[in-house]
């Protein structure tokens, strides 16, 4: 099932307690290149950065049912949609500066669209795959 983003505004998020620096959240993937996988990716956020207009590469881990596979790069300036227990719909961008920090542009749309899947938030296993 291929999901569509959000066709409304979206709005700065700041309530406090769900957005934590380095909480690690499960995405779904709503950039065109990976549309089809039906896969879910993971990310880290490590920094809460509402209302700036960043772009970047966004590094996603796409989930095969059992494993978290390798690391693929996603266009720049890529916006992925993940959710969390309260099931609010975060728009997420990450910014890698060349030897640099790495920022969050993160706005969030109350609610949740009928054409939408809901993916409880759940464990990602510390282990990391593949090759190094």
């Amino acid at each position: 099932m291929i999901l569509n983003r959000l066709p409304i505004r979206s709005l700065p998020f700041y309530k406090e307690g769900d957005l934590d620096t380095g909480k690690e959240v499960e995405i779904a993937i709503m950039n065109d290149r990976a549309q089809g996988l039906g896969k879910r990716a993971r990310g880290v956020l490590l920094e809460n950065t509402a209302g700036a207009a960043f772009t970047g590469t966004l590094v996603a881990r796409i989930f095969n049912g059992d494993d978290w596979s390798a690391e693929i790069p996603l266009a720049q300036g890529a916006y992925t949609n993940f959710k969390y227990e309260d099931y609010v719909f975060v728009e997420l961008v990450r910014i890698r500066a060349r030897d640099g920090p790495i920022h969050y542009k993160v706005t969030a749309v109350p609610g949740i669209p009928e054409d939408w899947e809901l993916v409880e938030m759940g464990v990602i296993p510390e282990e990391e795959g593949g090759e190094g």
